[in-house]
């Protein structure tokens, strides 16, 4: 994928159907929110690496799939605490996505330019054997 075909992913909306109690008293829910597009292994990770650090008191679990983020928490957190940071994380993790595809493509460029040199100069000294 080329960093000018990314686009940054984002919330959806809730899952309803997936949404479903993760205590034993109903109060803890793993919350699926729906992602926009389909998010790219790498990315999940970027995610669990940005969500790794507190931002408030009240912090919770999450992760990304390729179609969620699942968060454990009361459904009340979701609005009350865990919105906003959210929007926040992603907006760092569709950044460093983008800033991780560049390199990758980075990566890619430099290896086809020392591989199309190791030829050239194979050829340059294939064309000097003289028979």
């Amino acid at each position: 994928m080329s960093e000018k075909n990314f686009e940054d992913i984002g919330i959806a909306g809730v899952d309803q159907e997936k949404t479903l109690a993760n205590s034993v008293n109903g109060t803890i829910y793993r919350v699926h929110l729906t992602l926009t597009a389909p998010a790219p292994a790498d990315w999940c990770r970027l995610f669990a690496s940005e969500w790794k650090f507190p931002r408030h008191s009240m912090w919770r679990r999450a992760h990304a799939t390729e179609r969620y983020i699942v968060i454990e928490c009361p459904i009340d957190e979701i609005e009350r605490y865990h919105k906003t940071p959210l929007k926040e994380v992603l907006d760092d993790v569709n950044r460093k996505y983008r800033e991780h595809i560049a390199e990758a493509q980075a990566r890619e460029a430099r290896r086809h330019a020392e591989h199309d040199t190791a030829t050239q100069r194979a050829k340059a000294e294939l064309g000097k054997i003289k028979f």
